[in-house]
């Protein structure tokens, strides 16, 4: 399953900037794994959670608050106040045991501790601030794990599997909303009732399910790539957007992996008016990164809305390739009385505009019907699926085709599918039969079904054979004047049907 990441910053309460000097907080980010509704009218969002310290022997603790986006409320209000020591007794709190009026805690969705002396790196059960404070998260989540790593100068932190609960408003799609969230980190040398303040990050947001973006990896000769940005904020905003070529670990890192497209915009986008940009060429198209070579690495997709949303987006493209603008998974055509049912699915779009649906009835193909792309801006990377009913009461065989149209016009066809005429009897239709030039068609009543074909002579020498055929119909070429049996199996039940064709003298 693909996932969605979103990196997040600090916004103006701290100016970005580090509150005490002896240790920053670098490159936090958010990868959200799911989100569920287990109860009614909540959602559970589960995420992973990653940041990095400066290497600091002092680093002790590190503690982690998070809040709903509505419910947070700063614990220091001057921007500029660094005034952090073993003398000032600051910390967030639950239930203001210190007089403080610090007791912000209570609405907090999840209160994580840890425990850096320890190898490896430990989760705490308790709060030394406040030990009324409840720790992890609002429900039971007996998956939550951390591990450290060393990054150069740092050490990165990754909490896995948060799982916290939120009250949302009432509807089914309500999980698929925007949600925001607001979070606190600070670290100190001591887990106890005063301990003094190293460093924080106050303030940080992020917000799920907006921005969205979808990419595809084009390897073609030189690599390409395509993005599709959106949004469901009404208000026009400025996004910029850069690409990285992962360095094989699968894990988003700009420090290691390679950046190939460099800070692309501003591009306004708002509800109405996406940002698409399709078959892009990397800054340098002649660098190693852009040679087929890293095809099979996955791409990043890092897009920043400085203006709107302290959070940034960031989306992988993995090791699947859009070669195709439009990659059809699947067609198919089937008659019920004076019906036909055609349904078709996409695995990928790329700048698609729609579909135009033909038939071929009498020997000429015409277009029927005009069916819109459902793609978002005319791009997915995920499977979409197309119907279309036609009222054909035809008395003989029909065939019908999909053309896919671009957003400039180009187009390509699908596979050509037939289907029997209105009253014809039998699941098997084998035509022209008589054959006057040497080929014959066969249509399958049932187009779900895996079939092998033989074709045999009169004296039962095997003069044409196909096997692993999942399509509703087949032609057979190239056959000599004579009579033949056509045999034809499913590979999954046994079941067989004969039918007889003669090819006349040309």
């Amino acid at each position: 399953m693909k996932k969605i990441f979103l990196l997040f910053t600090i916004v103006i309460l701290s100016h970005g900037r580090t509150l005490f000097a002896q240790c920053n907080f670098i490159s936090p980010t958010v990868e959200l794994n799911a989100i569920t509704t287990p109860v009614p009218g909540f959602c559970d969002i589960n995420f992973d959670l990653s940041f990095e310290i400066n290497i600091n022997g002092g680093n002790k603790y590190t503690f982690v608050h998070l809040w709903r986006a509505a419910d947070y409320t700063a614990w220091v209000t001057n921007p500029n106040y660094n005034a952090y020591s073993s003398t000032q007794n600051t910390q967030p709190e639950f239930n203001n045991s210190g007089g403080e009026n610090l007791n912000i805690l209570q609405n907090a969705l999840a209160t994580i501790i840890l425990n850096n002396d320890n190898t490896p790196i430990t989760i705490e059960s308790s709060y030394g601030p406040d030990p009324d404070a409840p720790v992890k998260t609002t429900i039971t989540n007996p998956g939550l794990t951390v591990v450290r790593q060393i990054a150069g100068a740092n050490y990165r932190y990754i909490i896995s599997n948060l799982i916290i609960r939120i009250p949302t408003p009432a509807g089914p799609n309500a999980c698929n909303s925007s949600l925001s969230f607001t979070g606190d980190a600070w670290s100190s040398q001591a887990n106890n009732a005063n301990p003094p303040i190293h460093c924080t990050m106050l303030g940080w947001s992020y917000t799920i399910n907006d921005v969205t973006i979808t990419g595809f990896k084009n390897c073609v000769n030189p690599l390409r790539y395509s993005i599709s940005i959106s949004t469901t904020q009404v208000t026009p905003f400025n996004v910029y957007y850069d690409v990285y070529v992962d360095n094989g670990d699968l894990v988003f890192n700009p420090a290691t992996d390679h950046l190939v497209v460099n800070d692309k915009g501003p591009f306004s986008i708002s509800s109405g008016t996406p940002h698409n940009a399709s078959f892009q060429s990397f800054d340098d198209p002649n660098g190693p990164y852009a040679q087929p070579a890293y095809k099979d690495r996955s791409f990043w997709y890092v897009v920043t809305a400085p203006t709107v949303f302290s959070n940034i987006a960031l989306y992988e493209a993995n090791n699947s390739c859009a070669t195709l603008p439009v990659e059809f998974k699947s067609f198919t055509a089937t008659r019920s009385r004076s019906n036909v049912l055609l349904k078709w699915e996409t695995a990928s779009e790329l700048n698609n505009s729609g579909f135009a649906v033909e038939r071929n009835v009498s020997g000429s193909w015409e277009k029927i019907a005009w069916v819109p792309t459902q793609a978002v801006n005319g791009n997915s990377d995920i499977t979409l699926t197309y119907t279309y009913t036609d009222l054909n009461n035809a008395k003989g065989i029909s065939q019908y085709r999909i053309r896919q149209v671009d957003i400039d016009a180009k187009s390509k066809y699908s596979d050509v599918r037939s289907v029997h005429g209105e009253g014809q009897l039998g699941k098997t239709i084998v035509y022209p039969n008589p054959s006057n030039d040497g080929k014959v068609n066969v249509i399958f009543e049932d187009a779900t079904v895996t079939r092998d074909v033989a074709v045999s002579d009169m004296n039962g020498r095997l003069v044409k054979q196909v096997k692993g055929i999942t399509n509703n119909n087949i032609t057979i070429e190239n056959l000599q004047p004579g009579m033949y049996m056509i045999r034809i199996v499913s590979t999954e039940t046994g079941e067989q049907v004969v039918e007889k064709v003669v090819v006349n003298k040309r």
